[in-house]
């Protein structure tokens, strides 16, 4: 999953996954029992990835073009071992994640 900043008149920061279905070759040491996975500040989790050159150049490239000071930027989701499913491809925006879920009136509202 990443966010891309647009850069231009109006700065636009849109997101979407990037990467599907990759490999985990070595996961990070489990958390202590009812521990959370998330580190706090300053601290870091490693996994080892199987990746095909064109993934890995993809990935790169979010790495080289995320926003450094920020840790949301892009990140690394846990999916179902079984039974996962897709959703389609899609962009999201400021305003589709606002948009989602509201009611005909509620996006009038909106001004959308």
């Amino acid at each position: 999953m990443a966010a891309i900043t647009l850069s231009g008149n109006n700065q636009q920061v849109f997101s979407r996954v990037v990467l599907r279905d990759l490999k985990v070759l070595q996961a990070p040491s489990g958390p202590a029992p009812g521990s959370k996975i998330t580190g706090g500040a300053g601290q870091t989790t490693s996994a080892l990835l199987a990746m095909t050159d064109s993934q890995a150049q993809k990935y790169q490239w979010v790495l080289a073009n995320s926003n450094s000071s920020s840790s949301d930027s892009w990140h690394l989701e846990l999916r179902p071992v079984t039974h996962a499913s897709d959703s389609p491809d899609h962009l999201d925006s400021v305003l589709t994640v606002l948009r989602d879920g509201l009611s005909p009136s509620a996006r009038r509202a909106l001004g959308r």
